[in-house]
Parts: C-alpha cells; sequence; structure tokens
C-alpha cells in the first residue's frame, strides 16, 4: 500500500493582542482556526513532521492504514544506519485510535523496530489467527529481538487447533503497558507464549476465555530463556484446563506484583501458577486456582510475601517460602 502524507498539528497558539480582551465563552472553532468574540481568527502553528525513522499507521492521514503493510514496507521508512544499526534499530511505528483488524494476516514485528499505541483500549489489534501445528505462526502478533511492544490491546478470536495473542522467541522482547484478549474457540488458547528467549512484561493485562474439551493459558514461558512479569493480571476461564501462567523446561521465571486468576466451573482444572522449569521467584502477588494456586515442579522456588487461595502441589527440595497467605490472610506454609 502506498504511503500518505500526514501532517501533525502539534504546538502552541498563536494569539494576537486582541484574544487577551475576548470572553471565552464566546470563543470557538471553524475551519479557519480559533474565531474569538471580536471576530477575529488565530490559526495553529504546525511543527514539522515525524523524525526520520518514524511512521504513522491511522484510519485517516497515516503513512499506512494497516500495520501489516507497515512493517512489510520497512525500508519504505526506517533507514537507520546500516553500520551501526544493522537491524534497523531505534524505529518506531506509531499506531493511531482505532481498531485494526487483520484478518487471518499476522502483524511480523522487526528486530530493533518498536510498535507503539496510543493507549490499552485506544489502539486495537484484531485478528482471527491459528495455526494447526502449535507453533508461532498461532499468534496475531510475532516478536522480535531488541524491540517493544506498548500502549495497545490485542485481541485474537482465531478458531482452529491453536490460537494466541502474542508469540516470541527472540532475546530483549519487551511488552509494556498492553492488554491481551484471547476469546477462545480453538482446541489450544493461549494469551502470551514466550519460547526460549529472555524477556520483560510490565503493566499488561491478559484475558483468555475458551472452550470445554480446549485448553487455556494465560501466559506459556518455555524453553531456555528468563522471563520477568512485573505487574501483571493474568485471567483465564472457561476450558477443560485452566492455567494463568504455566512454566516449563529450563525457563527462569520471576513474578513480581502479579494476579494469576484461573476459574473453574463443574469438573475443570483451575491453576494459578504451575511451574516445572529450573526457577521461580514470585514476590507480592497473588495466585488462585481451585486446583492449584501454585504447583511447584522447579529445581528452585521462592515465594515472597503472597497470598495463596487454593492448594498448593510442591515437588520440590529447593521450594522456600516467606510470608505467604491465604484469602483469609490466615498463615499458609507452602
Amino acid at each position: 500500500m502506498s504511503r500518505y502524507v500526514f501532517p501533525l498539528f502539534w504546538g502552541s497558539l498563536m494569539l494576537s493582542s486582541s484574544a487577551f480582551g475576548a470572553d471565552p465563552l464566546s470563543m470557538g472553532l471553524d475551519s479557519l482556526g480559533i474565531r474569538f468574540s471580536d471576530g477575529t481568527v488565530q490559526t495553529t502553528a504546525a511543527l514539522p513532521p515525524l523524525p526520520a525513522n518514524m511512521a504513522w499507521v491511522a484510519h485517516n492521514g497515516g503513512h499506512y492504514t494497516s500495520p501489516v503493510d507497515a512493517m512489510n514496507q520497512l525500508r519504505d521508512w526506517c533507514h537507520a544506519d546500516s553500520i551501526l544499526a544493522p537491524d534497523y534499530s531505534r524505529c518506531t511505528l506509531l499506531i493511531a485510535p482505532g481498531v485494526y483488524e487483520l484478518g487471518s494476516n499476522q502483524l511480523v514485528m522487526q528486530a530493533g523496530v518498536n510498535i507503539v499505541g496510543m493507549g490499552v483500549k485506544t489502539t486495537v489489534i484484531s485478528g482471527e489467527v491459528d495455526d494447526p501445528a502449535q507453533g508461532v505462526g498461532s499468534a496475531l502478533i510475532r516478536g522480535a529481538q531488541r524491540t517493544a511492544l506498548r500502549d495497545l490491546t490485542v485481541v485474537n478470536t482465531g478458531t482452529f487447533v491453536a490460537s494466541a495473542g502474542i508469540y516470541n522467541m527472540e532475546p530483549a522482547f519487551i511488552i509494556e503497558r498492553v492488554e491481551v484478549i484471547v476469546d477462545g474457540k480453538a482446541s489450544f488458547n493461549t494469551g502470551i507464549i514466550n519460547e526460549g528467549a529472555e524477556s520483560n512484561y510490565t503493566d499488561i493485562r491478559v484475558s483468555v476465555v475458551g472452550l470445554a474439551n480446549a485448553s487455556c493459558n494465560g501466559i506459556e514461558n518455555k524453553g531456555m530463556g528468563s522471563i520477568e512479569i512485573n505487574r501483571a493480571r493474568v485471567s483465564v476461564s472457561g476450558c477443560t484446563d485452566n492455567t494463568a501462567i504455566a512454566n516449563s523446561y529450563a525457563v527462569n521465571l520471576r513474578l513480581v506484583d502479579v494476579t494469576a486468576s484461573a476459574i473453574a466451573i463443574g469438573t475443570q482444572k483451575a491453576s494459578g501458577v504451575w511451574s516445572s522449569g529450573s526457577g521461580l521467584t514470585i514476590q507480592d502477588s497473588r495466585l488462585e486456582g481451585r486446583t492449584y494456586s501454585l504447583g511447584i515442579g522447579s529445581t528452585s522456588a521462592k515465594i515472597i510475601n503472597t497470598q495463596l487461595d487454593g492448594p498448593v502441589g510442591a515437588d520440590s527440595a529447593g521450594l522456600q517460602c516467606w510470608g505467604t497467605y491465604d484469602n483469609n490472610l490466615a498463615i499458609k506454609p507452602c
């Protein structure tokens, strides 16, 4: 898709001396600018367009109307120095307010290129992406190394075997101030999957809702890597097997100020956190699950000042707990 000119009108007003005596209640806007009660008109001062290595996605007036098109045509607007930044470091794609429906198209991020919306529920990227192989193709957004995804909502409603909101396999991937919703009709429904990479998630909300005879995971960490999650709210429900945060294989996971809630109905399974990875640290958090609030098979685990609302299943000689309590604030040993 071709690019469009997107003028930005940021800046202060240029006011004449006659404006200072105007009645503010009679001021208004028209096609020329701000019109005062005495009939004078003042226009706004326009600043230059976006700096180099930045582009806008917007339904009207942007460089592109789809984030997929913007990333596919990255070389048209991202011109980072080929020696200092051979992988397009320090480029940013801004997405204006609105809902951007991608259908079955995956948004593939590129190394060093940040994607930034205008806020949760203000910028929404929506689609119906799924994958029969339960791999990276199951996600609406695929992460990249040394890059960040910020300030937007991701909604995936895939219906086939596996459907996820975000899938990352690259190091130094950051998610900040992002909401992920998977309204799952697939067999395997996951909000965020991190496979074999070092990542950091801060101020995130993940909600996964599925159907009977299916599996729901809020955040799944697997493979080699080190993950830190701060200030997160993760909830799953509706599936036969529900786990808010699953940590497996050789992943080291650190949770700080995280609510991990799995809701079960009838015979459904529900676990707040289940970890069989090599290391787990949970601090100042709340874990809820009827099957397990916390299931531990890690070689080492430290649980600090955390509410455990549900049974604890521990099969780890290295488990250490300080200040754990139940939903009645009674001491609850691990």
